[in-house]
């Protein structure tokens, strides 16, 4: 079995997750993604052109630290490879998260580690922006498992004041799932688009403020020109 990679690489880890902004890690990069967002910062992994396959055991060979990133492209789009290396992995006692775009199911064998609390999943709702036409309700129907679990976050980029008017129907996602943890993320990582979110957050969702399960996700390594 092999994986279609785009990039290994060790550096920080610039977003919300598992592990804290700024942490150390390992960056693996998955080739191939099903959607075309138009601000997608990594636009040369849509296709698996520019990958090298390799194994799941090829690598984790190449890891020399404790928090894993997966990300890509959409790492489900090859999630029997996927699978594979979260198993390797998960015997390996790292620290796993995985980045997905929240459009495809997630495999069985990837929902038993979620419900062991083994992997954390950062999962995107694609808002107006995306040009992608993601449902809402759809999308907290196949996310409220995951926020049940404790083992995912879910995340939205926001790039316009479209976006910023999809924020109140985040109610209808911690109605479904009251622990659920949401990261607002600026497109660019600029402090104007931050300062729309939070008084957006400030107008609708005091509690989960007071709570800590609102989080404001900054992309650092935008603003320090990391890889």
């Amino acid at each position: 079995m092999k994986i279609k990679i785009a990039d290994i690489v060790e550096t920080i880890s610039g977003e919300i997750g598992l592990f804290p902004q700024g942490a150390w890690c390992t960056i693996i990069r998955f080739g191939g993604c099903n959607l075309r967002c138009p601000y997608c910062d990594t636009k040369g992994t849509w296709t698996d052109e520019n990958t090298i396959e390799m194994t799941p055991e090829e690598i984790v060979r190449k890891i020399h630290t404790k928090n894993i990133l997966i990300t890509g492209g959409e790492p489900f789009v090859q999630s029997e490879g996927l699978d594979k290396l979260v198993d390797l992995l998960v015997a390996e006692g790292l620290n796993i998260q995985i980045e997905t775009n929240g459009s495809l199911a997630v495999s069985p064998r990837l929902a038993w580690w979620l419900n062991q609390q083994k992997v954390m999943l950062v999962v995107d709702y694609k808002g107006p922006s995306s040009k992608q036409n993601i449902d809402f309700d759809s999308f907290v129907n196949r996310f409220s498992n995951y926020c049940n679990w404790g083992s995912a976050i879910i995340k939205m980029v926001v790039a316009s004041t479209l976006d910023l008017k999809v924020i109140p129907q985040f109610r209808k996602l911690f109605d479904e799932a009251p622990n659920a943890w949401v990261a607002f993320s600026p497109v660019d990582a600029k402090g104007y688009w931050a300062q729309y979110i939070v008084r957006a957050c400030e107008e609708e969702f005091a509690y989960e403020l007071a709570n800590g399960q609102i989080i404001l996700s900054v992309q650092i390594h935008k603003n320090i020109m990391m890889p």
